[in-house]
């Protein structure tokens, strides 16, 4: 199960924002990409903070399907997969497009016999997993000029299902990188296929955070 993303000419391209998955590679843009632009209305960021989240779509099976509110209009619903890691115990979640938008989710799930779908809280930065339960999320939109960059500043990922299919719901604050702009995003993921995770995948090592470190 793949978690690659292809890169825009020859540049190199951190994937997932303050998840643990961090992969590069080299490849040519061969069509147009998917143009992602702000609402036409600006938005405050104050206004967003005084904003309730918006309600989670209706599930579609096997898809993330998710909407926004923010200066980025980040809509959308995308083909989903998971990947499970038992050493450590962690949960690869992967919807979007290499073009266009693309989410990667970590989940780092209680060991033994404690039960998995239970909610999971947002934690930040830094390398390695965090402690159980939590998640990490970033998604990035990749169009022919430019790649912008979201991690997941605080909210929550309820999972209601895991088993050989995964089924839940994410309410969370979206930050951009290298700028204060947040975007608020809400998305139901219904039964999403669940299979093994790779060698290379269950590695996990870290990527940078919002602050470059």
């Amino acid at each position: 199960m793949g978690f690659t993303m292809r890169a825009l000419g020859q540049q190199r391209l951190w994937i997932g924002v303050s998840v643990l998955l961090a992969v590069q590679c080299k490849g040519e843009v061969a069509s147009r990409a998917p143009q992602v632009e702000p609402d036409s209305v600006p938005v405050n960021q104050l206004e967003i903070q005084d904003v309730e989240m918006p309600e989670p779509p209706a599930p579609v099976k096997g898809r993330l399907v998710a909407r926004s509110f923010g200066p980025w209009n980040l809509d959308g619903s995308w083909s989903a997969s998971a990947a499970l890691c038992e050493t450590p115990p962690m949960l690869l979640i992967h919807a979007g497009e290499s073009r266009g938008i693309s989410v990667l989710v970590l989940l780092s799930l209680p060991a033994g016999d404690k039960p998995r779908a239970v909610e999971y809280g947002i934690r930040r930065g830094g390398p390695g997993i965090p402690d159980p339960p939590a998640a990490r999320m970033g998604l990035q939109v990749l169009t022919e000029q430019d790649l912008r960059q979201f991690q997941a500043r605080d909210g929550r990922i309820e999972v209601t299902r895991l088993d050989d299919r995964l089924a839940g719901t994410i309410e969370v604050t979206l930050e951009q990188v290298g700028s204060d702009t947040t975007v608020k995003f809400s998305g139901t993921l219904d039964r999403v296929p669940v299979g093994a995770g790779t060698a290379r995948s269950c590695a996990a090592p870290g990527v940078p955070d919002s602050t470059g470190g």
